[in-house]
C-alpha cells in the first residue's frame, strides 16, 4: 500500500519541517516548569522581582519627561525602565 500524502491534498508541497523543541519532552510529560511555578524558595536571595508596565492615560500627546524619583523612593523598587535605560532589543 502506498504511503499517504503528508500534506493529505494530492500534487501539494510537504509542509515545513518542524523544529525540535527542546522542551516538549518535558511539556507533553507534565514535567515543564513555567514562570508560575517559580517561588521565592527557588531563587538566589529568596526574592521575586515583579515587572509593572505603567501606561499613559491619554491616548494622544507627547511625554516631555519622565521623572522615576518617586516610584524609586518607594519600598521594594530595584528599577524603573525608560527610553533612556532600556535595552535595545534590535
Amino acid at each position: 500500500m502506498p504511503n499517504a500524502p503528508v500534506s493529505g491534498l494530492p500534487g501539494a508541497a510537504p509542509p515545513p519541517a518542524i523544529p525540535h523543541r527542546l522542551e516538549g519532552r518535558d511539556k507533553v510529560r507534565g514535567q515543564a516548569r513555567y514562570a508560575g511555578d517559580i517561588t521565592a524558595a527557588d531563587v538566589p536571595g529568596g526574592v521575586l522581582d515583579v515587572a509593572v508596565a505603567v501606561t499613559s492615560t491619554q491616548a494622544t500627546g507627547q511625554v516631555l519627561t519622565i521623572d522615576p524619583a518617586a516610584a524609586l523612593a518607594l519600598p521594594g523598587v530595584r528599577l524603573v525602565v525608560t527610553h533612556e535605560n532600556a535595552p535595545r532589543l534590535h
